[in-house]
């Protein structure tokens, strides 16, 4: 059977099955959509209002199967950004055998499958329409891949939601003759561009109605208003005694009287045994929990972090507002509810009614978290948010981690003073990041995350700003048996255990101030409970956000700890052991000296080794040491393999002597595996400790070498990495004395505000703070071609009382919306002039293209001459480039020569062909290698 036969037997078997509701079918069938045809047949379901549609068209290119798919690319302005997409189906009959699935491929995780269930039986008294409500199917992970999302036991997830709204409504939901009659696609997003492939939708198990209600009205407002949709099913009715819930006392968490310390990971899915083996005391949903993940979290003992229940109406004014039923005993595994992330003004009045209602119906009165990018004062004002999470993205940016380590301590002071505070960590890199390598590697993956230590960075330096919890972001299962997860996964476990050991400290301790160290690239924080002090030192040299390094060359390093008795003794403590250090006795304290300083350490100073910290540090000794050793193996081959790319690329040539320090790392793996063999776990992992210092000595020359002549790291993708060193050198050599075509972005000379802003586009944005005046003009006083520059200017209304600190950017300009065809390399140019440091930020000014996003964003806080940027991309949108200028705190900038430019690069991809001369040509610019 030719393709096109098939393309049309596809669509009639669609147009009898899906078009035709009112045509009786009994018997079951399997009902597809290829989406090979002309038409768009998915339609926006509404979502947050952040958002614009940038592309929405049926396409030939990169179709799973068949002739094409529907692609829908949109610009989020905002952190958590929900749009929905909804596909009308025929009436389905709800039975054990239907299981409706489709294929999606996106550069954006988490994107979730739900189907609609009307009840045609229950009428709603208010609207006159059946009763409906959402089931939740699986969500997708594999970002640049297509993938199947199913949603499986349609009648035992459609039981649940009808005792959801039996408890919501308090009257009766008849769930007989129920029916789906629609597909939505949940897609949770991060600021700037998703773009989303969907094909071959199959509901297998179909079964029609002859006379199905019509008109069954919009999408639940449950849908609709929550961020981070509330798809899944609610359990009503106890199943077990109450018993008392998490407690804040002060900025303390306490379960059962003790404090607690959250170890949360965000769920993808996982067996929740398998993420309690790995440590995790806590597991993050962004829906509430079903029946079946209730009673998991209660058979392991983990607890949850989730939305609360939805109360119907939050959208209306309050006197419409539904009150939220009883929250019951199914739930006394939640250890907080989570009223979302990225919320600013906007939010502030549903969210404050949402946590009047959650308190007045939940007997525990569990904590309420939430995380705000702006308004941190009214969000955590009384009766709102008790915790507040905060979110900063740090790995491979450009934003240093001494400038995170003040970031996390000046962020509260804009909340309401003693708010506790949570953080949470990534542990993988950025989705922009990620599509633009697979951009400039022609669509081939990359492991970009194994032999990374950033992560461990990142949540020491949280604990030494005060942090009372840490959630782990995750956007793919640990369960993969890929070589970043399996990395991450063991990374993540350690850490676990290290947190566990000191757990008494970070939960219940008083953070009492941080030291310097003999090297000025390490801090350590000192906390102290009950009379004893724990002593946190992390290593944050400039770059260490990208390839950490090393202390110094011995790795000996000392720090004075204020307020110690002359009596106390020091103790490095890790998982499996701890041994006694050296103690100086000085004026007002002690000095403490560490041998072989890695990256971070936990030393305790108490008169008496506590019995507890024994106990942990003893049940952890064999598997730590494992953990630690299987690291080390992975890094050194990968060390190893990146080191033999390198040969004879430019001043790898030179750092040839570095490489005694992978054979020195090889012989300590040894040494580790042989001492572990022997049973002496305290040598076993001092060695693998050893190894993996060496190894990072190595990786951080390299990339020093590499990355030298770069005004940023940031300027090219493969350059945030060690394991893409190798790419990186080829991509210099690719794009050096490389053939740039016509400049795209009109108006970058800025010779004409008012033409730039009527006739191009560009745009100024103002975010009014009180106390700050922003503006933004054309200046004739600096420049640095033709004869303007464009000048953004933030400064305190009173100048003898600046604030300190500036909460969101007091302003920014953004460039018109380009269109790029896919797979364009693009030299992204300008020049900037900070005559004085930014003041009250340390962003500084914000140089964000839509392409990199703000992982790839350029940082400039101080530049008293003419300073050039320049950034390559590749483009993966077929529209949609903007480059965004954002000025985050008090201070005066010029802007000039602002261009963006395709570049002819000097060798194509595999399998791609070169273009043709003429630039002006719409033809699509070859890949990189």
């Amino acid at each position: 059977m030719s393709s096109s036969h098939r393309s049309l037997l596809g669509k009639a078997l669609l147009w009898a099955s899906l078009v035709a509701s009112s045509v009786e079918v009994r018997a079951q069938v399997v009902v597809r959509q290829d989406f090979d045809g002309p038409d768009t047949t998915w339609r926006d379901g509404r979502g947050s209002p952040s958002y614009r549609t940038l592309d929405h068209r049926r396409t030939s290119e990169g179709a799973r199967t068949g002739a094409g798919c529907e692609f829908f690319a949109f610009a989020s302005g905002g952190k958590g950004t929900f749009v929905y997409l909804i596909h009308d189906l025929a009436p389905a009959r709800i039975i054990d055998e239907l299981k409706p699935s489709l294929w999606v491929r996106s550069d954006q995780q988490g994107i979730q499958l739900l189907a609609r269930v009307v009840f045609p039986r229950s009428i709603n008294p208010e609207t006159k329409q059946p009763d409906s409500t959402l089931i939740a199917g699986t969500s997708y992970a594999r970002v640049g891949s297509w993938e199947q999302l199913r949603i499986e036991d349609v009648p035992k997830l459609m039981a649940g939601q009808a005792r959801v709204l039996r408890a919501e409504f308090k009257r009766e939901v008849d769930s007989r003759e129920a029916f789906i009659d629609r597909l939505v696609l949940n897609i949770y997003t991060a600021p700037g561009q998703t773009r989303l492939w969907i094909d071959d939708l199959e509901v297998a198990g179909f079964v029609g109605e002859a006379a199905m209600p019509a008109g069954t009205g919009p999408l639940p407002s449950a849908v609709s208003h929550q961020p981070g949709s509330r798809a899944e099913p609610v359990p009503a009715g106890p199943t077990a005694p109450r018993r008392q819930g998490p407690q804040l006392k002060n900025d303390m968490l306490l379960v059962g009287e003790r404090p607690f310390f959250p170890r949360a990971i965000e769920y993808q899915g996982e067996p929740f045994t398998v993420l309690k083996d790995r440590g995790f005391n806590t597991v993050r949903l962004r829906a509430l929990p079903s029946d079946a993940l209730l009673a998991e979290a209660n058979k392991t003992g983990l607890w949850l972090i989730c939305p609360p229940p939805l109360p119907a109406g939050l959208d209306r004014p309050v006197v419409d507002a539904a009150p939220l039923a009883g929250i019951t005993a199914e739930f006394d595994c939640v250890l907080a509810w989570d009223l979302g992330e990225g919320l600013t003004g906007r939010e502030l009045a549903a969210v404050k009614r949402w946590a009047e209602q959650v308190r007045r119906a939940d007997q525990l009165a569990r904590p309420i978290i939430c995380g705000a990018s702006a308004d941190l004062r009214e969000y955590s004002a009384p009766g709102r948010a008790d915790i507040l999470v905060l979110d900063r993205f740090t790995p491979s940016t450009s934003f240093e981690l001494n400038d995170y380590r003040r970031w996390l301590h000046e962020r509260p002071r804009f909340a309401r003073y003693g708010t506790p505070i949570w953080s949470t960590v990534p542990t993988e890199p950025a989705a922009t990041l990620v599509s633009q390598l697979v951009g400039f590697s022609a669509g081939r993956p990359v492991n970009l995350l194994a032999g990374t230590e950033q992560t461990r960075l990142v949540a020491y330096t949280a604990l030494g700003a005060g942090a009372r919890g840490l959630i782990f972001a995750s956007h793919a299962p640990l369960t993969g048996q890929d070589v970043d997860t399996r990395w991450r996964a063991s990374q993540l476990e350690l850490l676990n255990l290290e947190l566990e050991l000191i757990e008494p400290w970070i939960a219940a301790g008083t953070l009492v101030t941080t030291v310097s160290s003999t090297d000025n690239e390490v801090q350590a924080a000192v906390l102290q409970t009950n009379g004893a002090h724990l002593v946190l030192p992390v290593w944050s040299g400039k770059g260490a956000q990208f390839v950490p390094g090393h202390a110094t060359a011995t790795g000996e390093l000392s720090f004075r700890v204020p307020g110690v008795p002359e009596t106390m003794k020091a103790y490095e403590i890790w998982p499996g052991g701890m041994r006694l250090i050296r103690t100086l006795r000085v004026t007002g304290g002690v000095n403490v000296t560490i041998d072989n300083f890695g990256l971070t350490s936990m030393v305790l100073i108490t008169q008496d080794l506590q019995g507890e910290v024994m106990k942990r540090a003893s049940q952890a000794r064999d598997h730590a040491a494992k953990l630690l050793i299987e690291m080390a193996t992975v890094k050194l081959q990968i060390d190893t393999d990146v080191r033999g790319q390198l040969s004879n690329r430019g001043k790898a040539k030179t750092l040839a002597p570095r490489d005694q320090l992978l054979q020195t790392a090889r012989t300590e793996l040894q040494s580790a595996e042989t001492s572990l063999g022997r049973g002496n776990v305290t040598d076993a992992f001092r060695f693998a400790q050893l190894s993996l210092r060496n190894l990072r000595a190595m990786e951080r020359d390299y990339w020093l070498a590499a990355t030298a002549k770069l005004g940023s790291p940031v300027s090219n993708p493969y350059a945030v990495a060690f394991a893409t060193l190798p790419q990186h050198f080829s991509l210099v050599e690719n794009v050096d004395g490389a053939r740039r075509m016509k400049n795209l972005l009109p108006e970058g000379n800025f010779e004409d505000l008012g033409r730039a802003i009527n006739a191009a586009g560009w745009k100024h944005y103002q975010h009014p703070l009180d106390g700050v005046r922003e503006e933004a003009e054309i200046s004739q006083a600096k420049f640095c071609e033709g004869k303007h520059s464009l000048r953004m200017a933030a400064k305190a209304i009173d100048p003898e009382a600046p604030p300190d600190q500036i909460e969101t950017p007091p302003g920014w300009i953004t460039s018109p919306v380009l269109t790029v065809e896919p797979g364009t390399l693009l030299r992204l140019h300008g020049r900037v002039l900070v005559p004085a440091p930014i003041k009250g930020s340390p962003d500084g000014l914000l140089i964000i293209d839509s392409l990199g996003g703000e992982a790839l964003a350029e940082r400039i806080v101080h530049a008293p001459d003419w300073k050039e940027f320049i950034a390559y991309r590749v483009a993966d949108a077929s529209r949609g480039l903007t480059l965004t200028f954002a000025l985050t705190g008090l201070g005066e900038v010029w802007i000039d020569d602002v261009t963006i430019e395709p570049v002819l690069p000097r060798t194509a991809a595999p399998g791609s062909t070169r273009p043709p001369a003429d630039p002006a040509a719409n033809r699509r610019l070859p890949l990189l290698r």
